[in-house]
């Protein structure tokens, strides 16, 4: 739900002279009531109507075709494309702000910018936020509408002010309960029912006191946390779940992390994730960064999957099997780290370095010698810049009082770019 009962009016909106074949009309609980005599004169005037099929029943009047979205956009595009091509004039009601996890992202897949005229309503985002009296151009949004809960978690875990649009599924009290099993702190949350209706409600609790509750399923939620952040880079590793000592240890993943140099929008593929804790930092470090995390041994898989609930890690896919044939289906990346090869070193070293673009970069950790001299090896006959490092790292340990270092195995890092 992301509408309300005011009434937008553009000043320049004119029945059937508008300069775009296509308008979007926000629309809020009220429907028909909650808008301005420019808009409703502009609906009346279309030769088809399109909207989920409780906002087209507010408009029984309306003597035009219609098409019912009733749940999915199936056939919306063609059938708009169809009626513009016949020189008809399309209006596309939504509930809210068509831009604000709205229907204008789909249409911008298949229409021209210019071809549409976006009109909104007031959102819910700004109705929930004005009744509990907090300001929101700082907050982060969510939508646990038709989706999984980890980018929900995910975005909880990272930022201090959050409103996620809630659907019959995922509800207030099953997300406060997947919150409070993903270890967020027992913070304060809002849920805001039913906004711009005669009906409309404001409930204020904690995440604990939150499950179990039921609201309307129109609502949103606003969940304050201010320990967000608090993990932040180099997670300890004995918060991570992992198979009897199978993991990247925080120092060394930091300086893997490093030679990775990850950015926004990157396509990264974790070889041999085991536990993921590479995959998991990786997937914090930029905005738009794309994780696939390779694993074949179904105990370790278990292990990430708690781990990636854990952390919220939405933008983490797991993919089941041996690389490199598991590989073949996966986005080409901009980042791989290959952690483990199962004995198939160089052929997934060759299908990287072949899919990689320029500028990509490729990071082998190794234990052993014959790794190293494997990997330098064929990164170097494909002519790519070679950067080798050995990382020991030695951790303290009581001896009757007393701090007495001891050493960890080496590890070789070997970094290059394409």
């Amino acid at each position: 739900m992301k509408g309300s009962d005011l009434k937008p009016c553009p000043s320049k909106l004119k029945a059937g002279d508008g300069p775009c074949p296509i308008q979007l009309m926000g629309v809020g609980l009220k429907g028909p009531e909650g808008l301005c005599p420019e808009v409703l004169d502009q609906i009346q005037q279309a030769d088809l109507l399109v909207g989920g099929t409780k906002i087209l029943q507010g408009f029984r009047g309306f003597t035009g075709q219609r098409f019912s979205l009733d749940g999915h956009l199936k056939g919306l595009d063609s059938k708009i494309r169809h009626a513009v091509k016949l020189g008809k004039r399309v209006v596309v009601l939504t509930s809210g702000d068509p831009n604000f996890f709205g229907i204008a992202r789909f249409l911008f897949k298949s229409f021209r910018p210019e071809e549409m005229e976006i009109h909104p309503h007031v959102s819910s985002m700004q109705l929930a936020f004005a009744r509990v009296r907090i300001p929101w151009d700082d907050a982060a949004f969510a939508s646990a509408h038709g989706r999984d809960l980890l980018s929900v978690i995910h975005t909880v875990r990272s930022r201090a002010k959050v409103a996620v649009l809630t659907d019959p599924k995922n509800h207030p009290s099953r997300i406060a309960r997947e919150l409070l099993k993903a270890g967020l702190p027992d913070t304060t949350v809002y849920v805001c029912s039913r906004l711009g209706g005669p009906d409309e409600k404001v409930w204020q609790g904690t995440l604990s006191s939150l499950a179990g509750k039921r609201f309307p399923d129109l609502n949103v939620m606003i969940v304050l946390n201010d320990r967000a952040g608090e993990e932040g880079f180099g997670i300890p590793d004995h918060v991570l779940a992992h198979d009897k000592g199978m993991i990247t240890r925080s120092e060394v993943r930091a300086v893997t992390l490093g030679k990775l140099r990850i950015g926004p929008g990157n396509i990264f593929w974790d070889v041999g994730a085991g536990s993921g804790s590479v995959s998991i930092e990786a997937a914090r470090l930029a905005r738009g960064v794309t994780v696939y995390a390779v694993e074949k041994s179904a105990k370790r898989i278990s292990g990430l999957q708690r781990n990636i609930l854990r952390f919220g890690s939405g933008n983490i896919r797991v993919v089941r099997g041996e690389a490199p044939s598991v590989l073949k289906g996966l986005a080409d990346p901009d980042r791989v780290f290959i952690g483990g090869s199962g004995g198939h070193l160089e052929e997934i070293l060759r299908n990287a370095v072949r899919r990689l673009g320029p500028g990509g970069r490729i990071v082998v950790n190794a234990v052993t010698l014959e790794t190293l001299h494997q990997t330098v090896a064929f990164l170097k006959k494909r002519g790519l810049s070679l950067d080798v490092v050995s990382v020991q790292i030695g951790r303290g340990h009581d001896l009757k009082g007393k701090v007495m270092m001891q050493a960890e195995n080496p590890v070789f890092i070997i970094s290059a770019e394409k």
